[in-house]
């Protein structure tokens, strides 16, 4: 039994590790949250190189949605071509650049939360 206001919902999603990073092609999340993101201009347009990056700091920090890792091993595999340097963004060395570039934009920005970069 639980106390009290506390669901067996909310004893599963406490037992999940909250993250501050999730790529858009295999979240779940409502359109009105995409349109919400969607309404906040990228502070630099070589930004839409790490889309991904960029809605989970909009989600996280100015939308206050927590993001949660699910793992669903069983029902969704990548495919070969998922690490493969010349098809993977991820290898790309601009989208590298511009994830450190980010990294230190949102984390002057003090995201998250629970490790502040104080300039």
């Amino acid at each position: 039994k639980f106390p009290t206001g506390i669901t067996a919902l909310t004893c599963w999603l406490l037992c999940l590790p909250q993250v501050h990073f999730l790529h858009a092609d295999s979240c779940l999340i409502p359109r009105s949250l995409l349109l919400e993101v969607a309404s906040y201009a990228l502070p630099s347009p070589d930004y839409i190189l790490i889309d991904d990056y960029w809605m989970s700091f909009v989600l996280s920090h100015h939308l206050r949605v927590p993001l949660w890792k699910i793992k669903g091993d069983d029902i969704m595999a990548l495919t070969e071509c998922a690490d493969d340097e010349n098809i993977a963004l991820c290898h790309n060395k601009d989208v590298r650049e511009q994830s450190v570039n980010f990294y230190c934009y949102h984390m002057a920005q003090g995201w998250p939360a629970s490790c502040p970069l104080e300039i």
